[in-house]
């Protein structure tokens, strides 16, 4: 299961869970969302996401990995305007030529 915290924004949380092993970093829910792809969309509990997304990939969250519909956490944030985000994820090497099942890239 992804990581239910990190749509909340509690930063503190996600550290505790990680590092006792009550989360795994690239854990995904039955679409495929990761922790990492949560962050980088935001929302309404997280309207500043970089920290959460830099908290993700410091602790290893791999960036190239896409949910159900093919979407990688960076297309994610870009979809959503999440520049800073974004940039986290670029910093990291994120692969903007990804492609969904349509054929599909940023």
């Amino acid at each position: 299961m992804a990581c239910p915290t990190c749509p909340a924004g509690k930063t503190d949380a996600v550290k505790a869970l990680l590092k006792r092993g009550g989360a795994t970093v690239d854990a995904a829910d039955s679409s495929g969302n990761t922790a990492l792809m949560q962050a980088a969309e935001g929302g309404a509990y997280l309207p500043n996401n970089g920290p959460m997304v830099q908290l993700l990939l410091d602790t290893g969250a791999k960036v190239g990995l896409q949910d159900s519909r093919g979407r990688p956490a960076v297309y994610r944030a870009e979809s959503e305007g999440k520049e800073d985000a974004n940039q986290r994820l670029l910093d990291k090497k994120a692969d903007v030529n990804l492609a969904d099942p349509g054929g599909n890239t940023l």
